[in-house]
C-alpha cells in the first residue's frame, strides 16, 4: 500500500518489523523480497510518486566538478532507476579477489558469496543467466572482431533491463499496491529527520525514527530493524547527520564519508570504418533471448597485476547527431520510463521517417539481432577506470566546517599518480587495439595527446562508491559483512557506498545482489536485536 504523509494525519505512530529508508532501486527490491515473510515492512521515501532529479544546490561541490550529485540522483518511487539505462553486469572475480596493489581497498567477501545472488537478481528482472560455455558461444558468434584480441583484454557481455522493468517505481508499483503485498506500506513525501537510539551493553539500538512531510505532518516509526537504502550520497548524508552531536548513533567510524570514488571516463579515440554497416554488425549491441547485450573489453587480471593498474573497461559508444528517427524513438522510450518530455518538435516529415526508422530497426533486430544506428553516427572508444582509494576524497556536512550551514559538501579528487596511471594505460590500450584484429579491420583514430590528460577530459559516470565501505574492522569500514553498522545492533545500509572499491563494472547488478543477500540474512536471522 502506498500512503502519502502530506495527506495524512498531523501525527501518526506505527510499528515496523523492518523499516526501509528510501524507495529507490534497493529499497523497492528489498521490500518486495521481504513481502510474504510474516514481516511488517514499512518504507519511507522523501520524494513523491514520480521521480524528481536532485537540485544542483543540494550538494556543495568544492573539489573536482562532479555532475553525478545532481544529474545522477533522483528522489521519489524508483529513485535513480527513473534515470539509468539499466545496464547490468557483475563485478569480476578479480574485482572481488584480494589485490596486491596498495591503491585499492579489498572486498571482505568473495565472488562465490555473491554468485547465487547475481542469478536471483537476473531472474527477478527477467534477465538471462549464462554458463561459461554459453557466453563463449555468444562472444564468438556475435563479436568475432573483438574476441580474443589480446591477453591484456577480456571480452565481457552486459545485459540491459527491458524498458517495462527499468523504472522500479513503475515496475513494483502494482506489486506494492496489491493485496498479496499487504504487509508492505510505502510512505511517500516522508523524509527522515531524526533517529533515536538507546544503549544496550555498549552497543546501540535504533528505537524510533521520525519522518516529517513538507507541510509538517509527522510519522513516528518504532522499528525492530532499519535498512538505509537512500542512494550513495543521501545514505552517507543520513549517517553523517545522525552520527553528529545532535543525533549520535554511537562511536563514529573514522572512514565514514571518506574514500568517495567513481569510475573515471576517458575518450580514447574513434573507430572510423570503411563501411558503417560493417561496424554496426561488428560492435553494436545485440538482442539475444529477448534481451539487449553490449560488448566491453576489460583489463585482464594478468595486465592489472603486472602494471599495478586499476580495473577498467573499454566500450563502444555510438554517438548520434540528434534529430534523427533513431533519436526520436529512443527519446520516446525514455519518456515512457521516466515521464520526461521529448526534446524538439515532431514534424510530419520526422514522423514518417520515424516510422520508416522503426521498421528498419525492427528488421535489424529480427534478422541480424542487432541494434541499428544511423549511418552518420560516430563510434567512440571510451575507457572507464576504477578510481584508486583516496582517503581525502570526502563527503561531509557543512556543519563540520567553520562556515557550516547544515548542508552537504562533496570534495571529490584524485592524485597526480592516478592521472599518470590513467594516461599510461590509455596510451597502451590504444597501441594494443591498433595492433589487434580490431585495428586491422577498422581504422582507429586516437584522441589522446600529451595535453589530453587533464581534469576537464576525465568525467564521472554517476557510479558513486566508497563512503560507507563494508569490512570486518571498525577502523577501516563502516558496515560489516552483513551490511550492519558497526556498534549498532539493528541498523543496516544497502547502497553502492558500501563498495570498498568501484571495480570493473556498472554497480547496479552487484548492488542488487548485495541487497538480495541482505534480504536472505534478514529473513533467516530469527532473533530480533
Amino acid at each position: 500500500m502506498i500512503l502519502d504523509l502530506e495527506g495524512s494525519d498531523k501525527n501518526t505512530s506505527i510499528n515496523a518489523d523492518i523499516l526501509i529508508v528510501g524507495a529507490g532501486t534497493a529499497g523497492l527490491y528489498l521490500a518486495n523480497k521481504l513481502a510474504g515473510q510474516d514481516s511488517n515492512v514499512v518504507v519511507v521515501e522523501r520524494g513523491g510518486v514520480a521521480g524528481k532529479r536532485a537540485s544542483k544546490d543540494s550538494v556543495t561541490n568544492i573539489g573536482i566538478p562532479y555532475k553525478g550529485h545532481f544529474e545522477g540522483r533522483s528522489f521519489g518511487l524508483g529513485g535513480t532507476s527513473t534515470l539509468w539505462g539499466g545496464q547490468m553486469i557483475p563485478l569480476s572475480r578479480t574485482d572481488l579477489a584480494d589485490r596486491d596493489a596498495k591503491y585499492f581497498s579489498n572486498w571482505p567477501i568473495e565472488y562465490q558469496d555473491l554468485s547465487p545472488h547475481f542469478s536471483s537478481v537476473q531472474k527477478s528482472l527477467g534477465l538471462n543467466s549464462y554458463c561459461k560455455s554459453d557466453l563463449q558461444r555468444i562472444k564468438k558468434r556475435f563479436f568475432p572482431a573483438i574476441f580474443n584480441l589480446n591477453d591484456s583484454l577480456s571480452l565481457r557481455i552486459s545485459q540491459w533491463i527491458p524498458f517495462k522493468k527499468r523504472n522500479f517505481g513503475k515496475f513494483y508499483y502494482k506489486m506494492v499496491n496489491s493485496k498479496s503485498r499487504s504487509s508492505i506500506k510505502v510512505w511517500i513525501n516522508a523524509p527522515v529527520i531524526r533517529i533515536t537510539k538507546t544503549e544496550v551493553q555498549k552497543e546501540y539500538k535504533i528505537t524510533e525514527v521520525l519522518a516529517k512531510s513538507p507541510s509538517g505532518n509527522l510519522l513516528t516509526i518504532s522499528p525492530k530493524k532499519v535498512v538505509i537504502c537512500a542512494g550513495a550520497i543521501e545514505s552517507t548524508r543520513l549517517l553523517l547527520e545522525f552520527e553528529s552531536e545532535n543525533f549520535p548513533l554511537g562511536q563514529r567510524s573514522p572512514v565514514l564519508g571518506r574514500f568517495f570514488s567513481d569510475h573515471l571516463s576517458v575518450n580514447l579515440g574513434e573507430v572510423i570504418p570503411d563501411s558503417f554497416t560493417k561496424a554496426n554488425l561488428a560492435l553494436a549491441p545485440i538482442f539475444y533471448k529477448g534481451i539487449m547485450h553490449t560488448p566491453r573489453l576489460e583489463l585482464s587480471a594478468k595486465f592489472q597485476r603486472e602494471s599495478l593498474s586499476p580495473s577498467a573497461f573499454i566500450h563502444f559508444v555510438f554517438l548520434t547527431k540528434g534529430g534523427t528517427p533513431f533519436d526520436f524513438i529512443r527519446d520516446l522510450l525514455r519518456s515512457m520510463q521516466d515521464g520526461r518530455k521529448i526534446e524538439g518538435n515532431l514534424s510530419i516529415v520526422l514522423a514518417f521517417k520515424s516510422v520508416a526508422g522503426l521498421l528498419q530497426m525492427t528488421f535489424w533486430r529480427l534478422f541480424f539481432k542487432r541494434l541499428k544506428f544511423p549511418k552518420d553516427s560516430k563510434i567512440l572508444l571510451q575507457i572507464d577506470f576504477e578510481q584508486m582509494a583516496n582517503r581525502d576524497s570526502i563527503v561531509k556536512l557543512e556543519s563540520e566546517t567553520k562556515k557550516g550551514k547544515g548542508g552537504l559538501i562533496l570534495d571529490w579528487n584524485f592524485t597526480e599518480c592516478e592521472m599518470e596511471n590513467i594516461h599510461n594505460v590509455s596510451k597502451e590500450m590504444i597501441s594494443i587495439l591498433q595492433k589487434s584484429n580490431l585495428g586491422k579491420t577498422f581504422k582507429l583514430k586516437p584522441l589522446l595527446d600529451q595535453n589530453s590528460m587533464n581534469i576537464s577530459n576525465i568525467h564521472d559516470v554517476y557510479h558513486p562508491t566508497g563512503t560507507i565501505s563494508m569490512g570486518s574492522d571498525f577502523k577501516n569500514s563502516v558496515v560489516d559483512l552483513n551490511l550492519k553498522l558497526h556498534n549498532c545492533t539493528n541498523l543496516y545500509v544497502s547502497s553502492t557506498a558500501v563498495f570498498p572499491a568501484p571495480g570493473s563494472a556498472n554497480p547496479g547488478l552487484t548492488h542488487l545482489a548485495l541487497t538480495d543477500r541482505l534480504g536472505d540474512f534478514l529473513i533467516n536471522k530469527k532473533e530480533v536485536n
